[in-house]
């Protein structure tokens, strides 16, 4: 009898520990959800991208660095990094910012601005997977952007002149793109 009660107990606590082992000793929490739910994820890239963008109008609106030099800079940015837009968060977050910066700055008719829209639209687009970087859409926008960064190049000075200028008359008359 005796014997029969300790293997009794021996079988119970091997039962226990074996269902403890199979457990998840942390439990779950938010974090785990985020880790897993695409829907949540999702979620937060777009929230990223359109903070990157609230950050780039406000930036445009409140006139800081709005110069020839940073719309180079944008531009020079762009050129260098459309081949390969999603190396790494920062290069995919800088040219979301530039984008959407050039998108702001100007009106929605001027090269520069259209440009700005489409590298806004395509990064944010396919960080969101709304659409995949092969997908038709996506390598026709691409394209487009490359072309118009083509034109650019060729009259680099004389269309950020003239985009500037622009801009300037548009801060002067409180008309920037919203």
């Amino acid at each position: 009898m005796k014997k029969k009660k300790i293997s009794s107990v021996i079988a119970v606590l091997f039962c226990f520990i074996a269902l403890t082992g199979c457990m998840d000793k942390k439990g779950m929490d938010a974090t785990d959800i985020t880790d897993t739910d695409p829907s949540i994820q999702d979620k937060d890239t777009e929230n990223k991208m359109d903070t990157i963008e609230e950050k780039a109008k406000n930036d445009v609106a409140n006139g800081n660095d709005v110069t020839k030099e940073k719309i180079n800079e944008a531009i020079t940015y762009i050129h260098k990094h459309i081949d390969d837009p999603f190396k790494d968060e920062k290069t995919t977050e800088t040219l979301a910012y530039y984008g959407a910066y050039l998108k702001h700055a100007g009106n929605d008719t001027h090269e520069i601005s259209k440009m700005g829209e489409h590298v806004h639209t395509y990064v944010k687009d396919i960080y969101n997977k709304t659409k995949k970087e092969m997908d038709e859409t996506s390598t026709t926008l691409k394209k487009e952007i490359k072309n118009q960064l083509d034109k650019i190049e060729n009259k680099k000075d004389e269309i950020i002149d003239e985009f500037h200028l622009s801009l300037k008359k548009a801060t002067e008359n409180n008309t920037i793109n919203e």
